[in-house]
């Protein structure tokens, strides 16, 4: 029901066959035009056709600015045709069929989320670390550590998509209740604004170097067995290790990224992504990076050797 002013009594009553009904939602809106101010109020009631028959609606003392709105009847005749009108007057879609709406909704965004990372992450997860982080000063993400280094912005893609996709089934089926464009915003630029911060945290920082490729790696073993890191791999390309952090720590751990370049190495630290996802990692990271560059300052300067 739609009225151009408010009803003296909120929430106006209809009354079907003899029966009264609530309505289940309602929405206003005002618009001015050329100086003038115009409002429509809209009122949905849980009601559809289901069984032919005679059918009447009034609305129960209705009336705007006290005075009373003889709106008159509204008579339906309904042939034996197919058309029905609900006895009970329940909403246009039972509990039941509403839950496998919302998990075939969410079927629906966790395959295409898989999909969507296997297709950006499948070829680079193929590569070579080493090779690809000199070709794009860049880390590569497989499909499980892309899903894991950007679950945050994904999930809130994901709640933008479901409240979009649940004011598409609520103007399909009538449910009366639409999102604000500003709500459906909100999480959008949150999953933007996180990928991006996500994003600029696989780049490589480039060190300078004299030091041959054994001298950084017989280094790094020192390093890894004074913090108690975990090689994962050492060799002439690179070196990959991982924090192992104790119970009180609030991250995950870390992992140490170190690859070989003529006259340089590139360093990086992310959050470990064999492990749950974090956004923040409380400085770690950077701690990381910090003491693999000042282990190999002091060693040049301890041997006397500089970057070229």
């Amino acid at each position: 029901m739609e009225c151009d002013r408010r009803p003296d009594v909120e929430p106006p009553i209809l009354v079907a066959n003899g029966q009264s009904i609530r309505p289940r939602s309602n929405s206003s809106s005002t618009v001015y035009s050329n100086g003038e101010k115009s409002s429509c109020y809209r009122y949905f009631y849980p009601l559809r056709l289901e069984t032919d028959g005679h059918y009447e609606f009034w609305c129960k003392d209705l009336s705007f600015g006290g005075i009373a709105y003889d709106q008159g009847m509204v008579i339906l005749d309904i042939p034996p045709s197919g058309y029905t009108v609900n006895s009970c007057f329940e909403p246009p879609s039972s509990p039941t069929s509403r839950v496998w709406i919302v998990l075939g909704v969410v079927a629906f965004c966790v395959v295409a989320e898989w999909l969507l990372f296997r297709l950006s992450f499948h070829k680079e997860g193929d590569e070579p670390l080493a090779d690809f982080v000199l070709r794009t000063r860049h880390l590569p993400l497989t499909t499980s550590w892309g899903m894991t280094h950007y679950a945050l912005p994904s999930l809130m893609a994901f709640v933008a998509f479901c409240m979009l996709l649940f004011n598409l089934f609520s103007l399909i089926y009538g449910w009366g209740v639409l999102l604000p464009i500003w709500a459906l915003c909100i999480p959008l630029l949150l999953a933007l604004l996180l990928f991006r911060v996500q994003r600029n945290r696989l780049d490589f920082e480039e060190v300078p170097t004299g030091l041959s490729v054994e001298e950084i790696g017989t280094l790094f073993i020192e390093l890894a067995e004074e913090h108690e890191w975990t090689i994962d791999h050492l060799g002439h390309d690179c070196i990959v290790a991982h924090t192992n952090p104790s119970m009180w720590s609030p991250t995950w751990g870390e992992q140490i990224f170190v690859v070989y370049d003529s006259g340089r190495v590139w360093l990086n630290s992310v959050n470990n992504l064999d492990r749950r996802s974090s956004i923040v990692s409380f400085g770690y990271t950077r701690r990381n990076v910090r003491w693999v560059v000042e282990a190999i300052l002091g060693r040049e300067q301890q041997i006397g050797r500089k970057s070229v």
